[in-house]
This record gives C-alpha cells, sequence and structure tokens, in this order.
C-alpha cells in the first residue's frame, strides 16, 4: 500500500508543478526538483527509490524514447548530431584541452 501512496504523492507532485510552472512561465523541471527535493526532505518519499517506482520509471522511459523514435525525422536528427558535437567540442571538449595543457605547461604533472 505505501508503494501507491509514493506513487500518489508524486503524480499529485507533478501535476502542481506542471500547474505551478504554466503560471509562473518558467520550466516544469525547477518545479519538479524543487517539489521532489522538498517532498523528501520533510520525510514524506522514502531516500531511496523503492522497486516499484524504480520499474515504473524504467517502463515510462522506455515508451518514451520509443514514441520520440517514431515521430523522429532522420534529416532532422542528422541536424541535430552535427549540431550536439558542435557544442560537445566547444562547449566541453576545447576547454577541457585548455585547461589541461594549461596544468601540463605549469606543473607537468597529469
Amino acid at each position: 500500500m505505501h508503494d501507491m501512496y509514493y506513487l500518489a504523492i508524486i503524480w499529485g507532485g507533478v501535476l502542481i508543478s506542471y500547474y505551478l510552472a504554466g503560471f509562473t512561465k518558467l520550466t516544469p523541471v525547477l518545479f519538479f526538483l524543487a517539489f521532489g527535493s522538498l517532498m523528501v526532505n520533510l520525510g514524506f518519499l522514502p531516500h531511496e527509490s523503492i522497486e516499484f517506482i524504480r520499474g515504473f520509471a524504467e517502463i515510462g522511459i522506455i515508451l518514451i524514447m520509443f514514441a520520440l523514435g517514431f515521430e523522429e525525422d532522420s534529416s532532422h536528427f542528422v541536424k541535430g548530431i552535427k549540431r550536439s558535437w558542435g557544442i560537445a567540442l566547444f562547449g566541453a571538449l576545447a576547454p577541457f584541452a585548455a585547461a589541461y595543457s594549461i596544468v601540463m605547461y605549469y606543473w607537468a604533472d597529469p
């Protein structure tokens, strides 16, 4: 019975968070995180994920990924990959390479 109780709290939080996000014109993820951390810290939700919720979440993610895969256009997907590589190169790899080079120059110890 506790598993369904936790699920009801989570779904209630999702609905409230979605309503607050629409009201404040902010992203719902911000409210999802705030609600989840508040409920766990107040003791309404467990600190560790229970097996029922974990399995339910995995099924949901699988269904979402299949739905997105069916709707995706391959040309749009290729454009997205090119954009992602550009972001990864200039947003992650270039700063890492620069920092690594500076560390090697000053301390010569990887």
